[in-house]
């Protein structure tokens, strides 16, 4: 049993169990800052900080293709990333 991000692999049988929001932060004066919903495309290019790379679960579709990261500090609990959506 796992939980999983959007898309799963082929072969594996799923059953949906719940659905929860993400969200955002930035600085007050960015462009995207105010509005009520930011679609994932809208950040794209802009830098993100997030947990270590291999438990970054926030991807477009669930695919970790679509982000680089620069993880100076990756460890086995914690981990400090800057990453950008590509």
């Amino acid at each position: 049993m796992a939980f999983l991000w959007l898309p799963v692999p082929p072969g594996l049988a799923t059953r949906e169990v719940t659905r929860e929001r993400r969200f955002v932060a930035m600085p007050a004066g960015h462009e995207l800052a105010g509005r009520e919903e930011v679609p994932i495309a809208a950040l794209r290019g802009e830098p993100f900080r997030s947990a270590a790379r291999r438990r970054a679960g926030t991807t477009r579709g669930g695919g970790r293709e679509h982000f680089t990261y620069d993880c100076s500090l990756e460890g086995e609990r914690f981990g400090d990333c800057v990453g950008r959506y590509v």
